[in-house]
This record gives C-alpha cells, sequence and structure tokens, in this order.
C-alpha cells in the first residue's frame, strides 16, 4: 500500500512538470484497491490512472513520463518490474472531436407587430 500512495503523489506531479503549459492534460489516480489482513502486507495493489489530453503527442508524452515513474518507484520499493509490478493500458478512448457547423440560411429579422394588431385584422393608426 505505501508502493502504490508513493506512487500517486509521484504521478500527481506529471502535468506540472512534464506538460508545457499551453498544452492540456489531467493525470488522476480515482482509485486504489489493495486487499489486506491485519498485520499483513497486501499481496497485491490496483492502482486505476486517468490520463486525458486532446492532442496526441501530449498524450504519448504523458504515458511516457507515467511509464518511467513507475519504473523508478518500482526499484525505488526493492519490487521487480514485470514481476511485482505491471503496468497495463486497459482502454484508450480518441478524443472527441466537434464538426464544423453546417452554414445556414440567413435569417430575415422578424417584426415587431403593431401595438393593438391581431394576426387576423391590422392595427389601425389614429382613431
Amino acid at each position: 500500500m505505501l508502493f502504490a500512495a508513493g506512487l500517486t503523489q509521484r504521478l500527481h506531479t506529471v502535468v506540472g512538470r512534464d506538460v508545457a503549459p499551453f498544452e492540456q492534460a489531467v493525470v488522476s489516480v480515482p482509485g486504489i484497491v489493495a486487499p489486506s489482513t491485519a498485520g499483513l502486507r497486501a499481496p497485491r495493489a490496483v492502482v486505476t490512472v486517468n490520463i486525458r489530453t486532446f492532442e496526441e503527442h501530449v498524450r504519448e508524452a504523458v504515458l511516457s513520463r507515467v511509464g518511467a515513474l513507475v519504473r523508478a518507484e518500482t526499484a525505488a520499493a526493492g519490487l521487480s518490474f514485470g514481476g511485482d509490478v505491471r503496468l497495463t493500458h486497459d482502454t484508450h478512448v480518441p478524443r472527441v472531436e466537434n464538426a464544423p457547423a453546417a452554414p445556414r440560411p440567413p435569417r430575415r429579422p422578424a417584426r415587431a407587430p403593431a401595438v393593438g394588431a391581431s394576426p387576423h385584422r391590422p392595427a389601425r393608426a389614429g382613431l
């Protein structure tokens, strides 16, 4: 569990340190699951990491940095990457791009009805 907490702390630095100021990225850790029993080390922990970017090159840079952090934290904890710690990519949702709006024909401005006018009978001026 300490490994997962330390990794989470390092992951929160990715955007601030490794993404250019005008690029947009979000790295969040919405879940850590580690079954445990009192007095025993958790046999495994699953750390869920969400990465959201607009540009594919930013996504690749963030994924690279996340991989490097996982490997560094694994080594620092004395664990083996690939044995004790695995990095998997479950899903990749492509970014959504809005299509340009179809041109609309110009609308004629609506005329305000005269005071006292009815849709069936025009208003009379000067009573």
